[in-house]
C-alpha cells in the first residue's frame, strides 16, 4: 500500500511566527496589549514585515480566529 506524500508546512515561515506571536500574547495578557509592535517583539521581527503578511491588527485577529 502506498502512502500519500504530504507536502512540508513551513512551520518556520514569517506568517506563521507572526500567529504563534499573536496567539500568546493575545492569550497572556489583556487586549491592550496586543499591538503591532508587541507581535513583532514576541516574533523577532520587524512591523514592516508584520504588516507585510497582515494589513491591519483586525485582519491578525480575523486570521487567529479562523
Amino acid at each position: 500500500m502506498m502512502q500519500a506524500i504530504e507536502e512540508p508546512v513551513p512551520h518556520d515561515s514569517p506568517r506563521e511566527r507572526i500567529l504563534a506571536a499573536a496567539r500568546k500574547i493575545f492569550l497572556d495578557g489583556p487586549p491592550e496589549q496586543a499591538t503591532m509592535d508587541a507581535v513583532a517583539h514576541q516574533a523577532g521581527m520587524s512591523k514592516k514585515t508584520i504588516y507585510r503578511e497582515f494589513k491591519s491588527q483586525v485582519e491578525l485577529l480575523a486570521a487567529l480566529l479562523i
